[in-house]
């Protein structure tokens, strides 16, 4: 589970769902709480209309570990129109940004620098609908109180 501001995972869940193979079904989440024993139930509707609630969550975990180096994981969807998320994962607090190129290296979009927390998933959403069709390098930034480091991507727009 993730926390819609910012992207930051905030707990991991596990249901059994073994009884559903090859069954289509849709999940849903339901409470107020950040954990199965805070009010967190998974609510789901087989495409029959069957609803299985509550689902008993079967364990919880914390979320993990601090990753060891920032890792660009990509942008998604890719290739998109009009905008697109960038998942990364950061060890340290960081101020974030992005600069998107074109094929002569000219900047052609720059994100404002953001604050995010360490963690696994951090989310930075891109949009380019001012960009025409095409594949565009981008370069991800992250300035922490130790140096800051740098990783590129390549997006494509498509109109």
């Amino acid at each position: 589970m993730t926390a819609a501001a910012d992207g930051r995972l905030v707990n991991v869940f596990q249901f059994d769902l073994s009884g559903l193979a090859q069954q289509a079904f849709m999940l849903g989440l339901s409470g107020s709480g950040t954990s199965a024993r805070e009010g967190l139930t998974m609510i789901g509707v087989l495409a029959d209309g069957t609803i299985l609630y509550p689902t008993a969550v079967t364990g919880t975990d914390t979320p993990p570990e601090l990753p060891q180096q920032f890792v660009l994981h990509g942008n998604y969807p890719n290739p998109f129109n009009p905008s697109t998320t960038i998942l990364m994962d950061l060890p340290a607090d960081a101020k974030v940004s992005v600069e998107v190129f074109d094929v002569l290296g000219r900047v052609v979009l720059r994100t404002i620098p953001e604050d995010h927390e360490a963690g696994h998933g951090r989310l930075i959403r891109i949009a380019a609908a001012a960009l025409a069709s095409g594949t565009y390098p981008y370069r991800v930034r992250a300035t922490t109180a130790t140096g800051t480091k740098t990783h590129i991507g390549q997006m494509t727009i498509l109109k």
